[in-house]
């Protein structure tokens, strides 16, 4: 077998493909999940006093949840239930028994989905669809997520509009289901500030949490939810939700109607004074780019009277097609009218009214001596 010889630039490439290779693949891998504990919502300890706990429980609801719920109102702790979507469509009573007792309820997708191994659209049809059962349910639109598995792409982090909330020590109660064992995990590993995973899956962890709560409570630590709401002297006095929009260009049509005119959808609209318009661009730029007043003010005795805009606003924000509409009422105009002879233009008789102009065909019956109504011969062909 004949060897391969290569030059010394051949053999430095090689070798610093065999460095490259391998970090390339860390990378890779790093992007797709998010280690234990490094994302997470941390619990304004500094309101709640010197120590404070979030008990947080995926999963559910489960035939364990309401037995839990029960110890949790007993011992006056407060918690943080991620339900799966479709476990809470077949159980809303423990969901909204769980809200309305004073627990946060998060999402933690519709059907336990891995969501590095999805595209973003099946990550929001899934979370999207959770987000919507749990309001209406409780009521209160939920933006907390747990990822399944904690496991999300630094991708997806930038792109899904929620509070990702992860945890600082796992109990590892989907693994070993003994509640000694996760009752002497909680005690030995909980401190100030903790996340704590669990799962109200399985009777051992409601054993174990309430029998680690009591003796917690006696060491002076508080339960509280995930968004630092707790429970004895501390309440919220002011939470911060902000929105982001961004402006975009949308079809912005323009469309000129009588004041009578009643719209009830505008893309319907087909009784209009001037011809409709359709322009691109944003509203706030648009907004008075054709003055049609004018023409429209000629003898319908139109007055322009109002205009407002269907759509989101004058910012464009995030609306394909925003309608402008221009509204103009008719208004009694103060009419001379002359009666002029045809061909020396003297004025015959004159006569003061109100009206429109359309309204007003004729003002005077008969003639004047021997004149008659003169007809001036159209110029159309």
């Amino acid at each position: 077998m004949k060897k391969i010889k290569l030059n010394k630039y051949e053999k430095q490439t090689f070798r610093d493909l065999l460095v490259l290779l391998p970090m390339i693949m860390a990378i890779l891998i790093l992007s797709r999940c998010i280690p234990d504990g490094t994302l997470r919502y941390i619990i304004p300890v500094d309101n709640v006093g010197e120590k404070a706990i979030a008990l947080t429980f995926d999963d559910g609801p489960s035939d364990y949840t309401e037995e839990l719920l029960d110890g949790l109102k007993m011992y006056n702790a407060k918690a943080s239930f991620f339900v799966i979507g479709e476990k809470a469509e077949k159980n809303p009573d423990i969901v909204r028994r769980a809200s309305s007792e004073g627990h946060l309820i998060g999402n933690h997708t519709y059907d336990h989905i891995r969501l590095p191994l999805h595209s973003i659209e099946d990550c929001e049809e899934s979370i999207g669809k959770t987000f919507n059962i749990i309001e209406n349910i409780t009521g209160e639109r939920s933006m907390y997520l747990r990822a399944p598995y904690g496991d999300v792409s630094f991708y997806q982090l930038k792109k899904l509009d929620v509070v990702f909330i992860s945890w600082t020590f796992s109990t590892y109660d989907w693994k070993d289901k003994d509640a000694d064992y996760i009752y002497e995990r909680i005690m030995k590993k909980a401190s100030d500030g903790d996340i704590i995973l669990l799962h109200d899956t399985n009777k051992a962890t409601v054993e174990a949490v309430l029998r680690a709560i009591t003796e917690l409570q006696e060491q002076g630590y508080e339960f509280v939810r995930v968004d630092g709401n707790a429970t004895g002297n501390y309440t919220v006095d002011k939470q911060v939700v902000t929105y982001y929009y961004q402006k975009k260009e949308s079809k912005v049509v323009i469309i000129h109607v009588d004041s009578e005119t009643v719209i009830t959808d505008p893309e319907t609209v087909t009784d209009v004074l001037y011809p409709t318009e359709e322009k691109k661009g944003r509203v706030d730029d648009l907004y008075n780019s054709v003055e049609r007043t004018n023409e429209i003010n000629a003898t319908s005795n139109y007055k322009y009277a109002l205009d407002h805009v269907v759509g989101n606003a004058n910012g464009n924000f995030a609306v394909d097609t925003i309608y402008v509409i221009y509204v103009y009422a008719k208004q009694d105009t103060v009419l001379y009218i002359k009666h002029v002879d045809v061909v020396t233009g003297e004025e015959l008789d004159s006569i003061t009214v109100e009206g429109y102009i359309g309204d007003i065909v004729t003002t005077r019956e008969g003639t004047f001596e021997n004149y008659r109504l003169y007809e001036k011969p159209s110029t159309e062909e």
